[in-house]
Parts: C-alpha cells; structure tokens; sequence
C-alpha cells in the first residue's frame, strides 16, 4: 500500500520525477464555476500551494481526458443543484431542455479548460473494452471506481505515477504514490 503523502509537509520532500497528476476532486476545487465553502477553500489553498511548489521544481503536471470528462459531468450537476435550490427540483434531462443553463454548464466547463491546459500538460486517453474486463476481473485487489482504476491503469501505474487527489482509494495501489490534504 502506498501510504498517502500530506502535501502540508510534502513541500520538503523531493519529488522522485515521475508525473503529478491532478485528479477530478483537486479540480474541482481549483475551478469549480460556484462559489465552495469555506472547509474547500482552505483545501484549495493548500493544492495550489503545492502545485506552485511543482511548478518550481519544474515536475511534470498533468491531467487526464478522463479526469475532464469527469469534470464536465460534475459542473452539469453543481449547475444543476444551484438551479433546483433556486427554482424547485427537476430532473437532469428536463434541466438539459433549458438553453440558457446548458449555456452556463459550457461557459464553466469552457472556463475551465482554458485555465487548466494553459497551465497543465492534457494527457489523451484511449478505452478499451478489454480495460473495463480488467476492471472487473481486479475489483477484489483494489478500491477504485472505474474512472479512477482506468486512470491508473491508462496513465499512473506504468511510470509509478504520483497523484494529486482527494480519494484515499488511490492508497490501495502500490504503484500510485498519492499526494492529499491530511
């Protein structure tokens, strides 16, 4: 098991040159369109110090297309819950109908890959059916769910990759060294 590191103390510890990924929880932290509370923004803070400490150690950080598409999905739904809090509760797909909050969503979403690939290496990502056998075929040996098993298996473990990451699942992985607020 690889033991979390705490990235409060982690900024004295030498990174070992393998990859930092960020994964979709850190993200929405750092570029979440709705305002976070108080407990997400003192997390924030903590990420982004340590990320700028990444950048001037000049490590590699990147972020996966399927971290993306996982953003994209949890924009839609923080989207989605400020408009029922607001206008009473409906479902996703009649939420979809409203041209004006499918504006919204892609404003967030658009926002957010501007910021995030001026800054980030984007990493591409294939899926193979084949990796979703291996999922299942491994589930008794991991934690994972399966974007973020896909996102070891695809991008993490070949490098002994390390992760930025709100998920303890990722501890359960010898070859993912993750990196989270303690």
């Amino acid at each position: 098991m690889a033991k979390a590191i705490n990235i409060r103390t982690a900024q004295r510890v030498i990174p070992n040159g393998s990859p930092f990924f960020i994964d979709t929880n850190v993200l929405k932290c750092l570029y979440s369109p709705i305002p976070l509370g108080a407990g997400v923004k003192a997390k924030a803070g903590h990420y982004l110090r340590f990320i700028g400490h990444l950048v001037n150690s000049r490590q590699e950080i990147c972020v996966s297309v399927i971290n993306l598409q996982e953003l994209f999905h949890v924009f839609e739904k923080v989207y989605h819950e400020a408009y029922c809090n607001k206008n009473g509760d409906i479902r996703v797909k009649e939420y979809r109908r409203i041209t004006s909050e499918r504006r919204l969503v892609r404003k967030g979403c658009n926002s957010a890959i501007k910021n995030i690939s001026e800054q980030f290496s984007i990493v591409d990502c294939q899926i193979e059916k084949s990796d979703l056998d291996d999922y299942l075929n491994e589930m008794e040996n991991h934690l994972y769910e399966p974007i973020d098993f896909l996102l070891a298996k695809k991008h993490l473990r070949s490098v002994k990759a390390n992760i930025i990451t709100e998920d303890k699942d990722f501890e359960s992985d010898d070859n993912v060294q993750p990196y989270c607020v303690i």
